[in-house]
């Protein structure tokens, strides 16, 4: 949240940035939860069963770092960065067998690559003028 203010200078865009990724977040695991639902009858709970609590706080973090469609990027390339990182452990061990994924872990080391990347290239993450500079030149 600091570097997120430091960069916005406003507490107002930072505020509406995290509702609008937590507004995100939220339907994301309202859609999840309903696959589950249907997919098992009697699970209801998918907290600490299908999705660890560590998983959902860190994402929440990350709410308060990014811009909306920063955010939007982020969770759905580090999900990406995910699935290629399984698929190679279960090249590599030869079989398919059911391991938790640490997702948490995983999208933090992708985080961590796009704030590297992000500083290398000078580009801010917190604010989406790229997307209004794109939209003014069409």
């Amino acid at each position: 949240m600091i570097m997120s203010y430091i960069s916005l200078h406003s507490i107002y865009w930072l505020s509406v940035n995290f509702l609008c990724n937590v507004f995100f977040l939220a339907i994301q695991f309202a859609v999840l939860s309903m696959y589950f639902f249907f997919k098992n009858r009697n699970d209801r709970v998918i907290i600490n069963k299908k999705i660890g609590m560590g998983d959902i706080l860190f994402l929440l973090a990350a709410c308060s770092f990014f811009s909306t469609v920063n955010f939007i990027a982020f969770y759905l390339c580090s999900l990406f960065f995910i699935a290629v990182v399984y698929i190679v452990s279960i090249l590599f061990k030869r079989e398919l067998i059911k391991i938790s994924i640490p997702m948490a872990g995983l999208q933090s080391i992708f985080l961590i690559m796009c704030i590297y990347i992000s500083i290398i290239i000078k580009y801010s993450l917190v604010n989406d003028d790229w997307l209004v500079l794109k939209l003014s030149n069409l």
